[in-house]
């Protein structure tokens, strides 16, 4: 076996061996970022109807969300959304958003969580005076430190909460 041929079996073996590593690595960081988004969990603990006066034909609803960081990752977020219907997706009562800017994003620690309260302003009273109220909230949350997000991460999720 000459030289040159011996030259270029060892650079296929190494162009073999970083190929099999460059793969691995981006399987691991693509797994790990489907993890992440499979594991963020949304929910709605408390909703309550604001009256600011007795009367009142229209009121605020302020919807409390908790999101659960269950994943070693140190995430930001800098918005979370709601829009709110009540006891069917054709009762739309209203959407309201809290929005930080990007240079003060809060934290979300790994294995940690954060409650969020949003208001819904000049909801019409007649609209939530259903006795049985079941309500849902179509939440979205803008995520950022997720592998192969780095421009941030959107994530929708439909919550029923019953109270």
């Amino acid at each position: 076996m000459s030289a040159i041929q011996k030259i270029f079996i060892a650079f296929f073996i190494l162009m073999t061996i970083i190929s099999i590593s460059s793969v691995s690595y981006s399987m691991h960081i693509y797994f790990k970022a489907l993890d992440t988004t499979n594991d963020i969990k949304v929910s709605v603990t408390d909703i309550k109807i604001v009256y600011p006066y007795p009367g009142s034909p229209y009121v605020s609803i302020n919807t409390t969300i908790y999101i659960e960081n269950p994943t070693d990752l140190s995430l930001k977020y800098n918005s979370v959304g709601t829009k709110l219907y009540l006891n069917s997706p054709n009762n739309y009562l209203g959407e309201s958003y809290f929005y930080v800017p990007y240079h003060r994003m809060p934290r979300l620690d790994p294995f940690s969580n954060v409650t969020v309260t949003i208001s819904i302003a000049n909801v019409p009273s007649n609209q939530v005076t259903v006795d049985h109220k079941t309500w849902i909230a179509k939440i979205t949350v803008w995520l950022y430190g997720i592998p192969m997000f780095e421009g941030g991460a959107l994530f929708r999720r439909d919550v029923p909460y019953s109270g």
